[in-house]
């Protein structure tokens, strides 16, 4: 069965319903994201199907058909972060290591994507591909940094709008990155497993140094207001 989305089952088609997948477990690959990309105050989906490529289910619609390709290939990790003073949320992807010089898109490296404008916007090419990245807005100002594990090449910040926007955070790369608000200020810490023999460390606000939290990695870590403050 071929879908009116240009997205073909791996399983035969069981109706009307197939068309506009709301059936996702026929992909096994699936990594989602839930944003409002097109600032319609909807959450709309981007999911990265593999080897189909990254797909916004724009919530609303697109005439008859909701579905809208943002890129061809599958990225090895994707965020969403207000990058500027617009509001609007970007989608940040990473297509491997960069070639050492700036690209016209489609090129390697992290990439920035704006859906309303349609616009690619190329962050980083430096020939060390990203392992996994966050977005936190480390002042609270209403704009995110990003965080970017570079394995070998350690933990970098971009800070939009600087004339050098990549400052180098820790020379290790992570097992794992999780915001969080810890110091209940309104403004995001960033929460690193370094994995074994380091465990995990907070730095608070963006500032200062990194502090120990615990002296073993974990399976998985994630925030939450758990005493009600």
């Amino acid at each position: 069965f071929q879908a009116e989305d240009g997205i073909r089952d791996r399983s035969p088609s069981r109706g009307l319903g197939d068309v506009y997948k709301r059936q996702l477990k026929v992909m096994e690959r699936a990594k989602a994201i839930v944003a409002d990309i097109d600032n319609n105050g909807r959450d709309d989906i981007v999911i990265d199907f593999g080897a189909y490529g990254v797909w916004a289910y724009m919530n609303g619609g697109v005439g008859s058909n909701p579905w809208q390709l943002i890129d061809a290939r599958s990225p090895d990790w994707m965020s969403t972060a207000v990058l500027d003073a617009s509001g609007q949320k970007s989608l940040v992807m990473s297509f491997g290591a960069g070639t050492g010089a700036a690209q016209s898109p489609p090129g390697k490296g992290v990439w920035a994507y704006a859906h309303l404008s349609k616009a690619w916007r190329q962050l980083d090419y430096r020939a060390t591909a990203s392992v996994r990245g966050i977005a936190l807005d480390f002042d609270g100002n209403g704009q995110d940094d990003l965080v970017v594990d570079f394995g070998t090449n350690g933990l970098w910040r971009y800070v939009p709008g600087s004339a050098a926007p990549w400052v180098q955070l820790h020379a290790l790369g992570s097992k794992s990155l999780t915001k969080a608000d810890l110091d209940s200020n309104g403004q995001d810490d960033l929460v690193v497993d370094f994995g074994s023999p380091y465990g995990i460390y907070a730095l608070i606000n963006g500032k200062g140094g990194f502090t120990a939290i615990y002296g073993a990695p974990a399976t998985a870590i994630a925030a939450g207001q758990i005493d009600g403050k």
